[in-house]
């Protein structure tokens, strides 16, 4: 069983540069596909301003600049429980553009597949980008959680 007491995980000024260099490199697949092995929360190191920044400057198509500004002012303006991770979302619409994202993770979104990932996992598919934020270091058997997460990045995948 994964640990219940994990540290969340959450994106930082180092992912917002990482993903930022991998972005001008070219080296982000058009709207990929996406995994999260840990969903992503908002860490709040860098400021929203900042992001919305890089809407202005990353996203091209107007209308989902827009509406990727209307989001942002809408989790700012919410009570939900879930702000952080509605916040990494946006964050990664901008530098991945994903077309489609899935996250498994015990203490996410009710959006979030609750799989333990100490034991092998299929989802049917292989993603194009897959990403562990730090969840790896909450499961038991780390060969399976490296393993499934080989299994789930398609060849060629990052």
């Amino acid at each position: 069983m994964i640990s219940r007491h994990r540290a969340p995980v959450a994106i930082t000024a180092v992912d917002y540069i990482i993903l930022g260099k991998l972005k001008e490199a070219g080296l982000i697949p058009a709207t990929p596909s996406v995994i999260e092995l840990g969903e992503a929360e908002w860490f709040g190191d860098i400021g929203l301003d900042v992001l919305s920044d890089s809407i202005e400057n990353h996203v091209v198509d107007p209308e989902l600049r827009e509406r990727l500004h209307q989001q942002m002012v809408d989790v700012e303006l919410s009570n939900s429980p879930y702000k952080s991770w509605e916040l990494a979302k946006i964050f990664y619409k901008v530098f991945l553009g994903y077309g489609s994202i899935t996250a498994i993770d015990f203490h996410g979104t009710p959006s979030a597949l609750k799989l333990d990932l100490n034991y092998p996992v299929s989802l049917g598919r292989q993603f194009d980008i897959m990403v562990n934020g730090g969840t790896a270091e909450h499961v038991f058997n780390v060969f399976q959680f490296f393993k499934s997460s080989h299994e789930m990045t398609r060849p060629g995948g990052l």
